[in-house]
């Protein structure tokens, strides 16, 4: 049916590997998740995640972390601020309800900001190729794009972007995006997590942020963030962990070709 809200499709504009919005398939990509296995001596897949301030990076690792515990955790400082409240590279790592540690490091940079006051290529750079040692080097870039801020947009940050696409690229990285806030911008999926794939609004999103950065659609994920939200959700969990288990999945084959 078509409303203010914007369609709901018959059929979903992408097919995830998800099967059910249910506990089992939560517990699976868990299992998944805390078993990604590689060669080589590095004992942690390497994630770096960038955005523009205020694109939800924070929330989103605070995000992945609540969906392993009882609890939505708050971690990562996050919040709307002027300037970036993530100050240079802060490393993350999960812990499960256990307090066991997923063999994930999240390198969590300051915003990518239109002047020069966020961080510089030549950081990025140094970030993407292990400053300090091999065991830091990235196995995987992560945009995280604002969904409902993403057409007003300045250029100068779509061109740091693409840059930094291209540092990835000559890496053998594909970046992923993760495209966040997809609830304050579609009802539906506000509603109903799990009716994302059926939203017409995202989908014109995804396409219209794939075109713009210059990325296959298949690699731009769309989630829903704990915000406001004081207990889990089963679909916000189950959106996470579907993503994070692309990223693993980015990262060893990453890894296993070096």
């Amino acid at each position: 049916y078509i409303c203010i809200m914007g369609a709901l499709l018959a059929k979903p504009w992408a097919t995830p590997e998800i099967n059910g919005w249910n506990k089992k398939e939560k517990e699976k990509l868990m299992n998944e998740i805390k078993n990604f296995k590689w060669t080589g001596q590095v004992k942690t897949m390497n994630v770096l995640i960038i955005g523009q301030v205020s694109a939800g990076k924070s929330s989103f690792f605070n995000t992945l972390e609540s969906s392993f515990k009882n609890y939505v955790s708050s971690t990562a400082s996050s919040g709307s601020a002027e300037g970036s409240l993530t100050r240079g590279v802060t490393q993350y790592i999960i812990t499960d309800d256990k307090n066991v540690a997923l063999r994930f490091r999240f390198f969590d940079s300051q915003g990518l900001e239109a002047n020069e006051q966020g961080i510089s290529m030549e950081d990025i750079i140094q970030v993407m190729d292990g400053k300090d040692s091999a065991a830091d080097k990235i196995h995987c870039v992560c945009f995280v794009v604002d969904c409902a801020k993403f057409i007003g947009m300045d250029k100068a940050i779509i061109t740091k972007w693409k840059e930094i696409r291209v540092e990835a690229e000559k890496r053998k990285m594909e970046p992923l995006v993760i495209l966040t806030n997809v609830d304050g911008y579609c009802e539906h999926t506000k509603a109903n997590p799990s009716k994302v794939f059926y939203s017409e609004k995202v989908q014109d999103r995804v396409t219209a942020v794939s075109t713009k950065l210059g990325l296959n659609e298949r690699v731009v994920h769309p989630v829903v963030n704990y915000t406001q939200q004081r207990s889990l959700v089963l679909e916000i969990d189950i959106l996470a962990l579907y993503v994070l288990r692309e990223i693993g999945r980015k990262c060893t084959v990453h890894m296993n070709r070096s």
